[in-house]
């Protein structure tokens, strides 16, 4: 997985309730989605959103209920800081513990 080349859009999602880890603590491999490629902020807001819903601390929240969250956050701001790159971040209601989904 080569997650350093910059061709497609790409995000890190994290949702946390102020919790500070390492990042390589946080990876679970049903929330790493390599060698994706994604046209544009919407296509890539839906697709952290499905690959959200799959971790076992998300399993009671909808994509859905994902995605509005994802999708309010960008209203305050982008989180993207260029070539297709965004640290994608919001505190998720319902969300008992941090997580992160990994988009390269």
């Amino acid at each position: 997985m080569n997650c350093m080349k910059m061709t497609s859009y790409r995000a890190v999602l994290v949702f946390c309730r102020g919790i500070k880890m390492k990042l390589i603590d946080l990876l679970k491999e049903e929330c790493i989605a390599p060698q994706m490629q994604l046209k544009d902020k919407s296509e890539a807001l839906l697709k952290i959103a499905e690959i959200a819903q799959k971790s076992p601390i998300l399993k009671d929240i909808s994509k859905e209920e994902i995605l509005a969250g994802s999708k309010k956050r960008e209203v305050h701001g982008s989180t993207g800081f260029g070539h297709g790159t965004a640290v994608h971040h919001w505190p998720l209601a319902g969300a008992p513990a941090f997580g992160v989904v990994l988009i390269c």
